[in-house]
């Protein structure tokens, strides 16, 4: 079917929900910019869950622990019908009705190697669509795993599976190994075996998903209807997030012809919409858009309104919160003008999340009305582990979601109560696999007097308990989420019901365990929260701030929080730091942005003179002294973030969240430097005989000559002084000439901090005129660079010809980084960490991926995403937080890129993939997919900018891995690479083959975290040692040892003490 146009009234709609769109403004300054944008975010009657974003996990606790207070009487019945639907779930009957993927999870579990191999196959078999790849990842998790639990009295779905995955491993054996299944494996081959693992997974699929397409489904769904009265279903159409707007169009039409086939069969039912599914960039930093995916929902709405079919927006991420509820309101507020006799809008509401009973409160004074009450669909929440990750990520202040188990149930109970309580208000569904919820909703519907409400339940699950709280508890109707769609789109829900099956904490996977006692998990977790846990987080979850402790993480900024957000703009100070005769002019706009002295020759030779004069003393104040100098600095950046981020935008042209990245990566800079030169640089006794002490000290090297690129003017800038300072070294930094404003106010922070002028000396140079004389300066004991290897290899020859010492360089250069994919790779995943590891900062970092090698075999496939990513990145001001890519950073650079591009394309069957859409004036360069025929065709000088380069490789030749990275190696390099597989065995490989200082495995390529991942590599891009590791700060000191002979004098008198 072809989707029909919007109509007059939704694009009308969608026009006034985005009218929010930043309008010009005179005189550019991104503070004045941001503020803008995040101004018009502004919604008063959502403030409490902005607030509530990021509260306090005790004091939340604490609020939902007293609206689940109930007496002693009142609780005895909530645990005497928990206990009986608990023991409706064990009877024999129910266990012979147990759904096989209950089966073969109770006798492999998640927590053992056989159920983690069994989750592997599931998330990635179904994927691989050659034998020989299929057969490879087989092989690969089955091999030395024991499968071999086949008996008289288990399922038949436990024997199947044992047989074929014992199967399975002795394929990948010699076929002289023992035993009739052996034989009988080496007989029948790996075709047969691998058909059988298939056959498998696809039945694990089956048992959670209703239908292939919305006819097989609801043929199913009546079949179930008519066994159980009243059942009902609530459709979802498969899959994740759209990466492309083909992607978009492809599941709009899926939820359109959904209605209208649900519609005629049925005339009522339930769709359920992923709002992420209608937009690939449904994004938190992009509320300025939300008007398009208000039109498309409008538009079905109108739809099902007219089908009576009720529509219920689904759950998301924590960070497309806002995002979600823009839409609910706009389109509450569209139906209620055009289609005001319907009352089937729906939200999804997490209990995870601490602003759950905060978005229950403001849908019932915004959006639910007693003529249009709102349908809530109240769950858990899908993403729990995730959540965790990316708060910790992100640097955030807490998490945005509970740490125990027991403060989301509790939590539940209090949007529960909430939701029944306002009964003219809501139409509640109860999502639920847990007899101890199931049993407290039934308690609370009684005592409001609420019959108004319904369960539900995951197709594939919970079956057994829905049935006897019908049976004998309440009359609600049971629903159930009934996922649609082919095997293609399984892969990332299958994984995530498998966990909730088989984790330990979970309902399901307890029920199943008759060890675990009915009473236990009837108790009420409301009490468990406050009298074992006093309603504290989880101990063994480290909160953000905490995850490197004793080191304090450095602090974050999340877009998709608007308070956080505008305060953050309201703190930016856009006064320019000026004050000299060079003038500096702003990447986005070719403005005039300040201007900055040129340091001359006699710059250089005062500056060099005071630090070899100031060294000694610098170095005799101390380690502690200096270390705590260096702490301060990082708090001091932290503190005037705001305005350093708007220098960041104004000089170099970063976006928001890159330039809050490089503070971020600074300061834990400065943090970790301290404390490794704490640990590795204090004095130390060595072994030796009575009557001698041996001890070894560091000290600072000297003066060194620190030289820092633009594309991390804050970062590096402060990485290459704070380790030479923290060792006892006096530095003089030569700025890049692109950024001297950023520099400048480094400097200042460096002083604030308690660095002494002469220790610390500034060379700006706007001009690029002094380096040479700096570095040939005999006063310079060692040389930090990080730059071109061009210009490396200069600053070496420079040193190795001067007469005196040997010089020492630390030299960081270029990189002709690689991600390489196979078959396995979930193209998803692998187009969001290409597109961000290759167009981040337009390119502009060391670590950006420069080529991608994807299979043959999935070329056509990953290539068309790719290319649909690439087109919706957003090209222009950096200063709009909405801009995916800014700059580059000066005319010369985006001549350089030019010219390399057009270079390749007189090359023949080299082809432009994709391009994203970009202005032609300043210096902006359009984010570009290039495929070449061959490795040979990739020039060896690396294009520092927006251009990823595509190769295609035969993923089922001979040793293909192995021969590709020997490819790679040979261009020389040795930075950066990256591996997508899903193949233990591939992850191996790559680890011993490959010559890149840091590999990166199923993430992206850039933005390497201080202490977790070091950054650095060699060959052709550097000398090492790694940049935020373990053995930098010691680079820069030079050892003594100290031996005396204690016993000179005539004896070793603490040696005869002690014998006496």
């Amino acid at each position: 079917m072809s989707r029909r146009r919007l109509s007059s009234e939704v694009v009308a709609a969608a026009a006034r929900s985005s009218s929010r769109s930043l309008e010009a403004v005179a005189t550019r300054s991104p503070g004045a910019v941001l503020r803008s944008q995040t101004l018009a975010w502004q919604e008063a009657s959502r403030r409490w869950i902005r607030e509530s974003h990021y509260a306090d996990e005790r004091a939340v606790n604490l609020s939902n622990v007293r609206a689940c207070r109930h007496s002693r009487a009142e609780e005895a019945v909530i645990v005497e019908n928990a206990v009986r639907l608990v023991k409706a779930c064990r009877t024999p009957e129910a266990k012979r009705r147990a759904s096989p993927v209950q089966s073969l999870l109770h006798e492999y579990r998640l927590s053992s190697r056989e159920g983690a191999t069994l989750l592997s196959l599931a998330e990635a078999v179904l994927r691989v669509r050659s034998p020989e790849g299929r057969s490879r990842l087989i092989a690969d998790k089955l091999e030395n795993v024991e499968w071999g639990r086949m008996g008289l009295g288990k399922p038949a779905i436990v024997n199947a599976a044992s047989a074929a995955l014992a199967a399975g491993e002795i394929a990948t054996r010699a076929p002289a190994s023992d035993g009739a299944l052996a034989a009988l494996v080496h007989r029948i081959g790996r075709d047969a075996v691998r058909v059988a693992v298939v056959a498998l997974m696809r039945r694990l699929g089956d048992e959670f998903v209703l239908g292939e397409n919305i006819e097989v489904a609801m043929d199913r769904a009546a079949r179930d209807a008519r066994k159980v009265e009243s059942l009902r279903h609530s459709y979802d159409m498969l899959g994740e997030a759209a990466k492309t707007a083909q992607d978009a169009e492809i599941y709009w039409e899926a939820y359109a012809e959904a209605i209208d086939a649900i519609g005629r069969r049925f005339g009522e039912g339930e769709i359920s919409v992923k709002l992420s599914a209608l937009d690939p960039r449904f994004e938190p930093h992009r509320l300025d858009d939300v008007g398009k995916v208000v039109g498309r929902v409008v538009e079905l709405a109108t739809r099902a309104a007219d089908r009576g079919i009720d529509l219920t927006i689904d759950a998301e991420e924590a960070a497309r919160l806002e995002l979600q509820l823009d839409v609910v309101s706009h389109v509450s507020s569209e139906m209620a003008r055009i289609r005001p006799s319907w009352k089937g809008l729906g939200l999804a509401v997490q209990a995870y999340q601490r602003r759950a009973p905060q978005i229950v409160d403001w849908a019932a004074s915004t959006i639910a009305t007693k003529s249009r009450p709102l349908r809530v669909r109240l769950v858990k929440g899908a993403y729990w582990d995730s959540e965790i990750k990316w708060a910790q990520q992100l640097g955030a202040a807490t998490f945005p979601v509970f740490t125990r188990k027991e403060a989301t149930d509790a939590c539940y109970a209090a949007c529960a109560s909430k939701l029944l309580e306002a009964r003219d208000l809501f139409y509640p569904a109860f999502a639920t696999h847990s007899a101890r919820t199931v049993a407290t909703v039934a308690w609370l519907a009684d005592r409001c007097e609420n019959r108004n409400f319904e369960f539900q339940r995951l197709h594939g699950m919970g079956e057994d308990l829905h049935a006897a709280a019908r049976d004998f508890l309440t009359d609600a109707p049971t629903r159930v989420y009934a996922p649609v769609g082919d095997h293609d789109r399984l892969l990332a829900y299958l994984v995530r019901r498998l966990l909730e099956n088989g984790a330990n904490s979970s309902f399901v996977h307890a029920v199943a365990d008759d060890s675990v006692p009915a009473e236990t998990l009837a108790l009420d977790p409301a009490a468990v929260l406050e009298h074992k846990h006093l309603c504290s987080p989880h101990p063994e979850i480290k909160q953000p701030p905490d995850l490197f402790l004793p080191r304090q993480n450095s602090r974050g900024l999340d877009v998709s929080d608007v308070l956080a957000l505008h305060e953050f703009a309201q703190n930016v100070d856009d006064d320019r730091v000026s004050g000299g005769e060079v003038a500096v002019y702003d990447p986005t706009t070719g403005d005039r942005a300040g201007s900055a002295p040129q340091a001359s020759d006699q710059d250089v030779a005062a500056a060099l003179g005071g630090a070899k004069a100031a060294q000694p003393a610098w170095d005799a104040t101390g380690l502690e002294k200096r270390a705590t100098i260096l702490r301060n600095a990082a708090d001091e950046l932290e503190a005037r973030r705001e305005t350093l981020c708007g220098l960041l935008v104004a000089d170099a042209g970063k976006t928001w969240v890159d330039g809050v990245g490089e503070i971020r990566e600074a300061a834990d800079f400065l943090r970790y430097y301290a404390d490794r030169a704490e640990a590795d640089l204090a004095d130390r006794a060595l072994p030796g005989p009575v009557g001698e002490t041996n001890t070894l000290a560091y000290r600072g090297r000297g003066v060194w000559a620190a030289v820092s690129p633009f594309n991390l003017p804050l970062a590096i800038f402060v990485g290459q002084m704070a380790a030479p300072l923290v060792a006892g070294n006096a530095v003089v930094a030569k700025s890049a000439p692109q950024t001297p404003l950023v520099a400048s106010a480094v400097i200042d922070v460096m002083r604030a901090a308690g660095v002494p002028e002469d220790v610390l000396a500034h060379l700006p140079d706007p001009r690029d005129l002094v380096g040479p004389l700096l570095v040939g300066d005999p006063r310079v004991d060692g040389v930090v660079f990080t730059g071109s290897g061009l210009a490396a290899r200069s600053i070496a020859r420079t040193l190795a010809d001067r007469d005196g010492p040997i010089v020492p360089l630390i030299a960081e250069t270029a990189g002709l980084n690689a991600i390489i994919a196979d078959e396995s790779a979930l193209p998803e995943q692998l187009v969001h960490d290409a597109v961000r590891s290759a167009f981040n900062s337009a390119g502009q970092r060391c670590s950006s991926a420069r080529l991608l090698c994807v299979p043959s075999q999935t070329k056509d496939r990953v290539l068309e995403m790719l290319a649909g990513a690439v087109a919706e990145l957003r090209v222009g001001d950096p200063a709009r937080v909405d801009v995916d890519c800014g700059p580059l950073i000066d005319a010369r650079a985006k001549d350089r890129v030019a010219a390399h591009v057009d270079g390749l394309l007189s090359t023949p069957g080299v082809r432009i993939l994709a391009r994203a859409n970009c202005q032609d004036d300043g210096n902006f360069y359009p984010p570009l997919l290039l495929e070449l025929p061959d490795l040979d065709a990739l020039p060896r000088d690396e294009c520092f900018g927006p251009v990823l380069h595509v190769v295609a490789y035969d993923s089922t030749a001979k040793n293909a891995l192995q021969s590709l990275i020997h490819e790679i190696n040979n261009l020389g390099y040795g930075l950066t690479m990256g591996l997508h597989s899903r193949l233990d065995g591939a992850r191996h490989l790559a680890i011993g083959a490959s010559a890149a200082g840091n590999l990166y495995v199923n993430r992206d390529c850039i933005a390497a975290v201080v202490e977790s991942q070091p950054f650095g590599g060699h060959r052709l891009s550097g000398t090492g040692p790694k940049a935020g590791g373990p053995n930098y700060v010691r680079a820069f000191a030079v050892e003594h040892v100290v031996s005396t002979n204690t016993a000179a004098s005539g004896g070793d008198y603490d040696l005869m003490a002690r014998i006496r």
